[in-house]
This record gives structure tokens, C-alpha cells and sequence, in this order.
């Protein structure tokens, strides 16, 4: 993965997404890399399907979205640079 994605699994992250980091690495940053699309000045992530995602800023400062029906990242942009802080279970999306 490049120098500028950090990624930190969350202690609430879906087991799921747990197997899917240990055993197909490849599928996970290819996941991240349609998902996150370029972020710069736009609020918005375009992933390849062309699908647009609204960030939503957390109580906490962190701003999440929404990957897919289970899974959403928090990431923080600064300047062109995105840290994925975590990749969390549905349940624990908007809360602090």
C-alpha cells in the first residue's frame, strides 16, 4: 500500500473484515484504492463505480463514510494526504 494510506483496525472492526485483511491482503487495498477515489478539495469520494459517498463529521472531529452496506472508514485528509484510521462494524458508525 502506498506510504500515504495508514490503516489501523478499529476494536469494534466485523470479523469479517478481519479475514478479509489477513488471508486477501490484495482485495483490501484494491478496496481501499475504489473507495477512497482522489479527495483533495472535493467532500465527495467517487470509487470506480461512480457511486458518490457524503462524509459525515463525528462527534469526535473524525469524518466517516460509508464503504458498503457493512463497513465504513474514517479517514482524516491532510492536505492530499488520507489516513484510513478505521475500518468499523456498521453498528458503531456514528457513535463517538
Amino acid at each position: 500500500m502506498s506510504s500515504k494510506y495508514e490503516v489501523k483496525i478499529g476494536n469494534k472492526a466485523s470479523k469479517q473484515v478481519r479475514e478479509l485483511i489477513k488471508t486477501q491482503p490484495g482485495a483490501f487495498k484494491r478496496k481501499l484504492r475504489e473507495t477512497i477515489g482522489v479527495l483533495g478539495d472535493n467532500p465527495y469520494i467517487s470509487p470506480e463505480s461512480g457511486r458518490r459517498y457524503q462524509p459525515k463529521k463525528l462527534a469526535n472531529g473524525r469524518w466517516a463514510v460509508r464503504i458498503d452496506q457493512n463497513h465504513r472508514m474514517e479517514y482524516a485528509i491532510a492536505g492530499q494526504v488520507v489516513h484510513i484510521i478505521r475500518v468499523a462494524d456498521r453498528r458503531d458508525a456514528y457513535k463517538t
